[in-house]
């Protein structure tokens, strides 16, 4: 058998919590939106801001152009985030 791989070291460390990154950018694009607040990716649809660029093509893609990627197992429903289908199986009346 093989070694197992190591971790990766965290070593950059937010000032303002216990949060610790293996890169400076991740470290600094916490502290911009978790920190100060900073909301600098605005909707080219709508009013809404996001912290991240990523948050705001995921609220585009969602909201805007209806995209279902996500598809439950267990039922025909489909949702916009993965995440959405364990909310929807937990308050399913049928899921064990």
């Amino acid at each position: 058998m093989g070694k197992e791989p190591k971790p990766p070291k965290c070593r950059y460390a937010c000032p303002h919590c216990l949060d610790t990154f293996t890169e400076a950018g991740s470290r600094d694009c916490h502290v911009r939106v978790v920190h100060e607040k900073r909301r600098d990716h605005k909707c080219p649809h709508c009013n809404s801001r996001f912290g991240t660029a990523g948050n705001m093509r995921t609220h585009c893609s969602n909201v805007h152009e209806k995209v279902r990627a996500h598809k439950c197992p267990h039922c025909d429903s489909r949702f916009g985030q993965a995440t959405h289908i364990r909310l929807s199986l937990l308050e399913s009346p049928s899921w064990p």
